[in-house]
């Protein structure tokens, strides 16, 4: 007997998370809830991962940037927005309520291969990283960190 597409994708979501060392929580429904944060980081990220439409054929990562964040007016925040938007694939930046949200959505109907998923996964948690680096305008100075770091680390001795 075939595994059912929604119990596949729930243990396939629970390997990813456990391969990358992510500690989550599941809620009643199922959804997967995950908050990132660090010192070098001022903002939090609020994740959920969870399945989304009429047959809950779509599979949804949604992040919530929260935390030491600029005020902005609303129409900064949509300024803001729309430029990512405007230059970036994924997630896709939108403010509600005073947060800004990003999203990104996989049609999970015939089924999600776990390197798909994983591969999905890896380019929305990076690109929100970098969302929440650039709204607190401390990327240029975690890249230059990272730079230094990497640079130092390739030296022959």
């Amino acid at each position: 007997m075939k595994t059912p597409i929604g119990t596949r994708l729930q243990r396939r979501i629970k390997r990813l998370l456990q391969k990358l060392e992510l500690r989550y929580t599941i809620d009643e429904d199922g959804d997967f809830q995950l908050i990132l944060s660090g010192e070098e980081l001022q903002v939090r990220l609020r994740l959920l991962i969870l399945r989304d439409g009429l047959m809950q054929e779509v599979l949804a990562f949604i992040v919530r940037f929260e935390g030491d964040l600029p005020l902005y007016s609303e129409a900064e925040a949509l300024y803001i927005a729309n430029q990512w938007n405007a230059l970036r694939r994924w997630p896709r930046i939108f403010w509600r309520n005073g947060y800004f949200y990003g999203d990104f959505h996989i049609d999970a109907e015939t089924d999600i291969p776990q390197a798909l998923l994983e591969l999905n996964f890896k380019h929305f948690l990076g690109a929100s990283l970098q969302f929440a680096l650039q709204i607190t305008g401390t990327e240029e100075a975690i890249l230059k960190q990272l730079l230094q770091r990497l640079s130092g680390e390739s030296r022959l001795n």
